[in-house]
Order: structure tokens, then C-alpha cells, then sequence
């Protein structure tokens, strides 16, 4: 997870831009989108939330904390561009937690007894893990009353979170995103094939992430500092703008412009 001062730099630059592009003339009303309906709490402020777990990170426990968090992602269609949503919820001693290979027991006790183990290696198994997790708002945190792995039920249509309004149209009347590239997938010649893209979004006042993939074609164009670039490793990008296509669930780059 980004840093929050990172998150609201990141928020300006793409609001100024957005504002002037393509000669000016595009109005960005209201404030940015939430995605709040993806967490209810209930009377005692517990929410419950379902999604696959998606890594986290760690550091050093202190102040009587582990210092752990989890990402849960929950599927969404965004601008109705089929990706997830990212949650961070943050593990405590107490957060009670079980999996497929680990019995229901505190985090505090398991760790007692598996002291070179984290989070991570209770959810640990082959494929995705879908996870129920249980957690008050503390601050700008979701903290885990208990996470636990659940099985995987089929259902014939997969239930999407709808968030619109996130992207925005220029004064052309093209379909521009901004967001920050985490990684590329490429073929063996170093041709870049797609990208995971996250935005930021709050949910119930907690920073969160969009994740989407984004799809080239050979007529992508990307723009940074050193000039314009073929969809090759050469061009490095972090902080992006993307003008783009929607082609059914899928978002399809037409131009890429690198904003750092």
C-alpha cells in the first residue's frame, strides 16, 4: 500500500491534468468517487466482508501490535471495466484466524507456538484463497476481529461491486484514466502485452486501490520525459494518464502519457 502522502500528491497531479488536457475544457464534478457500499457495518460497527486474499505486508512488531496487514480483493466493475478492489485490514493479537491447514486460534497463539511463521503462511495454499474477514474501523484502519478461509461455491454469474464515475471523459470526448502502473506482462521480445493499473478510492474512510488490467495494441502509444515509445521495456512508467477504449469488460490503451 501506497503512503498516504504519496495517495494525495498522486490525487492533485491527476486532477490538474485531467482539468487541462487536451487544450482544457474538462470538468471533473463533485468530488472523486467512493466506494463505500462495498462495507456496512452493522449497529456494533462490525462489518463482514468476503474477497481472495491478495498478499499484504509486514514489519517489526511493536506497541503490542504485529504490525501485519492483509489485502482482501472484491471483485468490481469499474466505470464497468471488470477489476477489484483492494482492502487493507490490519491483523491484531486478538484477530482470531483459521484456514485450511491451520485450527481456529488467535493470531497472538499461533504465533506463540509457530514463532518464525506470519499471517501469510496460515492462508498459505495452492490457487486463490477466499477469505471472510470480520473487522471494526479503528481511525483510518479496518482492524480484523477474525479472518477465515471459506470454500469457493460455485455460482453461474459472479457478483461485481459497481463503482462509475472514477474516470472521465476530455474535452474531445475520450475516456481518460489516471492511475499508477504496478507491473507489465510482456512477450519474449520485451513487447508489452498489458499492465496492472491501480487507482486510489476511499471506502468508509479507508484508503483503498482499484486494480484493473489494462490491454495494448500495436497501435498503443506511450509518452514519457524521453519521448514516444513502441510497447517496449525501454519505456518506464509510474504515474500515468491513459486515454482508452472499452471493449466489452476490458480496458484497451489507444495512449499511455507518463506523469513523472
Amino acid at each position: 500500500m501506497r503512503q498516504t502522502t504519496k495517495l494525495i500528491l498522486f490525487l492533485i497531479i491527476v486532477n490538474i491534468f485531467l482539468l487541462t488536457a487536451c487544450g482544457g475544457g474538462t470538468v471533473v464534478e463533485g468530488a472523486p468517487p467512493s466506494a463505500d457500499h462495498i462495507v456496512t457495518f452493522n449497529a456494533d460497527g462490525i462489518a463482514v466482508l468476503r474477497g481472495y486474499l491478495n498478499g499484504g505486508f509486514m514489519n517489526p512488531p511493536s506497541n503490542g501490535r504485529p504490525n501485519m496487514v492483509i489485502f482482501v480483493n472484491v471483485p468490481a466493475k469499474v466505470d464497468g471495466i471488470k477489476g477489484s478492489v483492494r482492502i487493507p485490514v490490519t491483523m491484531l493479537y486478538e484477530t482470531v484466524v483459521s484456514s485450511s491447514t491451520v485450527n481456529q486460534r488467535d493470531l497472538r497463539d499461533y504465533l506463540i507456538f509457530n514463532p518464525s511463521s506470519s499471517v501469510f503462511t496460515i492462508f498459505k495454499s495452492r490457487g486463490r484463497v477466499l477469505v471472510e474477514a470480520t473487522f471494526r474501523k479503528n481511525g483510518a484502519a479496518f482492524e480484523a476481529v477474525s479472518v477465515h478461509e471459506v470454500k469457493e461455491k460455485f455460482t453461474l454469474f459472479k457478483k461485481w461491486s459497481i463503482i462509475d464515475g472514477l474516470f472521465h471523459k476530455n474535452a474531445s470526448g475520450q475516456l481518460v484514466a489516471g492511475g499508477e502502473f504496478q507491473q507489465a506482462h510482456k512477450d519474449a521480445d520485451g513487447t508489452v502485452q498489458s499492465w496492472v493499473f491501480q487507482a486510489p478510492i476511499q471506502v468508509q474512510g479507508v484508503q483503498t486501490e482499484v486494480i484493473l488490467g489494462v490491454q495494448s495494441t500495436p497501435s498503443t502509444r506511450i509518452i514519457n520525459s524521453q519521448g514516444t515509445f513502441d510497447r517496449t521495456a525501454e519505456a518506464y512508467l509510474g504515474l500515468v494518464q491513459i486515454i482508452y477504449t472499452r471493449r466489452g469488460g476490458s480496458m484497451i490503451a489507444k495512449e499511455i502519457t507518463e506523469l513523472r
